[in-house]
């Protein structure tokens, strides 16, 4: 019988893993530590940082493999014998599964989840913690590539954060002014003891559906560098939220799965922790007057509407007509699909009044286009606009929308 002997190196990675969550290796740190013994040729596990091609600027990008000594080196016969660094020459190693290396130590069986997720956290070289912002700094240093963790995990879900097309200082900016004074969200991140972002997510509040009265909370799609913080802030989730999206895609708008039992008080049903739903959902928009300019790449409220003097981001169009951007661009910037008339409020599609109020305040004929009303105009900063576009001095609600909205085009 042989004591299992586990390497400073892996040792670390072991207790770093366990302080960000795996029982895995909470469990082989404390089989390790009572003395495990083995028959196992299987002995002396350390780890491997294996590098992989990237093409991300200052960016490692890397998976952890578990090696192992397989030789029996008391054999007289063992060509090393006698070395006492025998059992660590390469020579005399072999690479291990991670499920192979949770066998040598006699553990219960672990479900895949739980295996999946030390298999990513032992890639991690820093303790995380989660923390819910609000502020619009932090929401910038939160989107700002040069507060990201340097390395990532090897693999496609933990690329996310590193490939966000918001992550550059003009992008960031823009998407932390619109989550915090245009659209009112919070975000989850996960930092570490570095004090850099390894992971981040925007959490929704008051989320309306058509399909029901009762709003829901909503964790937006999780962007992070290793598969471990995803989980991790899906376990935040499933207190504090209602819904997720059913993919961690862009391409998943409407369908999303129940976090927790939902008792839907104001219609009656109950949907239960697993439920998946199909939703038209959109938030009034709750902050418009420090809104600067730009707009994030949206990736469920991507179009924003206006309907009853009301703006609204949301993930279908509200009112058949009220279609006034799309945010799924890259650049910081809306799109433009549709205007907001200054004076009814309708949405049309070219720039200033609606055909309807185009002829209910002006005539056309040989001599040009003419406003009936001769005192109908009054100043507003540097232009003179219609009496009709203002209430007490101030923009009107419609006139007001217009200008708003007018700050996500670029």
């Amino acid at each position: 019988m042989k004591t299992l002997v586990i390497h400073e190196d892996l040792k670390k990675r072991l207790k770093l893993a366990a302080a960000n969550g795996s029982v895995v290796a909470k469990d082989v740190l404390k089989a390790a530590g009572n003395g495990k013994e083995t028959n196992a040729n299987a002995n002396y596990f350390t780890s491997v940082r294996k590098r992989h091609t990237s093409s991300e600027d200052g960016v490692g990008v890397y998976s952890i493999k578990i090696t192992c000594c397989n030789k029996d080196i008391e054999n007289p016969n063992f060509p090393d014998l006698g070395r006492k660094d025998a059992q660590w020459l390469k020579h005399n190693r072999c690479e291990l599964s991670v499920g192979s290396f949770i066998d040598q130590f006699g553990l219960r069986d672990y479900c895949s989840d739980d295996i999946t997720y030390f298999a990513s956290a032992l890639g991690c070289a820093s303790k995380i913690h989660l923390e819910l912002i609000s502020s619009e700094q932090d929401m910038e240093k939160a989107y700002n590539m040069e507060n990201y963790s340097n390395m990532r995990q090897y693999s496609e879900l933990s690329a996310t954060l590193h490939h966000s097309c918001m992550r550059y200082e003009g992008t960031a900016k823009n998407a932390a002014d619109f989550y915090h004074n245009f659209a009112g969200a919070k975000m989850l991140i996960a930092k570490g003891e570095d004090g850099l972002i390894y992971g981040r997510c925007v959490i929704w509040r008051n989320v309306e559906s058509e399909e029901y009265d009762t709003p829901f909370t909503l964790i937006e799609r999780v962007y992070c560098c290793y598969d471990f913080i995803y989980t991790m802030m899906m376990r935040w989730a499933e207190k504090n939220v209602d819904l997720r999206k059913r993919e961690n895609s862009y391409t998943c708008t409407r369908e999303f799965v129940a976090l927790r039992d939902l008792a839907m008080e104001k219609d009656n049903i109950t949907f239960y922790k697993g439920a998946q739903l199909n939703l038209n959902i959109h938030i009034k928009v709750p902050q418009l007057k420090w809104h600067k300019a730009g707009v994030p790449y949206m990736d469920t409220f991507y179009m924003i509407c206006y309907y009853q003097g009301n703006l609204y981001i949301s993930n279908h169009e509200i009112g058949g007509c009220a279609h006034v951007a799309d945010c799924r661009e890259t650049t910081g910037y809306a799109y433009r699909s549709g205007n907001i008339c200054p004076v009814c409020g309708k949405v049309h599609s070219t720039k200033g009044l609606c055909s309807t109020c185009q002829i209910t305040y002006f005539v056309t004929n040989e001599f040009g286009s003419f406003y009936k009303n001769t005192k109908g105009f009054v100043k507003y900063k540097d232009n003179y606009v219609l009496r009709e576009m203002m209430h007490n001095g101030k923009p009107n609600r419609h006139f007001q929308a217009m200008l708003n909205t007018d700050k996500l085009f670029g």
